[in-house]
């Protein structure tokens, strides 16, 4: 799904990501919020890389996040 697509999962209270990600993005205390696969959590809006978040909402291969595909949710921190 596009980030159009995701953004609007979201709101919905899913979690979304992209096939090489380990972590997540998802929406939470009015902001979107990336959770690294390292176990770092950053907003979207004050992220340092600027360049690189903006090429992520450009893609088109976002999915639903959960246990199966994603590292995070299953408690994997990848340093």
């Amino acid at each position: 799904m596009n980030f159009k697509e995701a953004f609007e999962v979201m709101k919905k209270g899913l979690k979304v990501k992209r096939p090489s990600w380990g972590g997540y993005w998802c929406i939470e205390d009015d902001t979107i919020k990336m959770y690294c696969k390292d176990g770092t959590v950053l907003d979207l809006f004050f992220t340092s890389d600027k360049m690189y978040t903006l090429s992520n909402i450009a893609a088109d291969d976002f999915l639903v996040a959960n246990e199966s595909n994603c590292p995070l949710l299953r408690n994997e921190v990848i340093l």
